[in-house]
C-alpha cells in the first residue's frame, strides 16, 4: 500500500496550485509551446509570493490566490506601496479571510477604473 506524510500531500498540493496559478496568469496560446526558462520564472514568482503571503497569515488557496494576483497586477511591493492595502494587512482584529476580501476589492475597484465603467463590481 502507497503511504504519503502529510509534508508530501502538502508538497503535492502546492506544486498542484502554482500550476494552476501559473495556467491563470500567463495562459499559453492555444498549440504555442511554453518556453520552460519563462515556465520556471514564473513558478518561481508564485513560489515567492505565496511565502509571502504565509507571512502574513494566508493559508487558504482563495486567499493565497488573490495575494498573488495583486502581486501580479499590482506590482510585487503592492502590500507597502498601495496604502489601503498596507494598512488592512496590519490589522491584528481581522483575520486574512477578511485582508483578502479587501485585496480582492481593490484590485476589482481599480480595473473598473480603468475600465472607464461607472458601475460598481464590488
Amino acid at each position: 500500500m502507497l503511504v504519503f506524510s502529510a509534508s508530501q500531500l502538502q508538497t503535492f498540493a502546492e506544486a498542484a496550485f502554482v500550476r494552476r496559478m501559473m495556467a491563470a496568469l500567463a495562459p499559453s496560446a492555444e498549440g504555442e509551446a511554453t518556453d520552460e526558462a519563462d515556465g520556471e520564472v514564473l513558478a518561481a514568482a508564485i513560489r515567492e509570493q505565496l511565502q509571502r503571503a504565509r507571512r502574513y497569515g494566508f493559508s487558504e488557496e482563495r486567499d493565497c490566490a488573490i495575494w498573488i494576483a495583486c502581486a501580479w497586477h499590482l506590482g510585487t511591493d503592492f502590500n507597502r506601496r498601495i496604502s489601503a492595502i498596507a494598512q488592512t494587512l496590519q490589522r491584528k482584529d481581522i483575520g486574512a479571510p477578511c485582508k483578502a476580501m479587501v485585496m480582492e476589492a481593490t484590485l476589482r475597484a481599480l480595473f473598473v477604473s480603468l475600465s472607464g465603467h461607472s458601475r460598481n463590481l464590488l
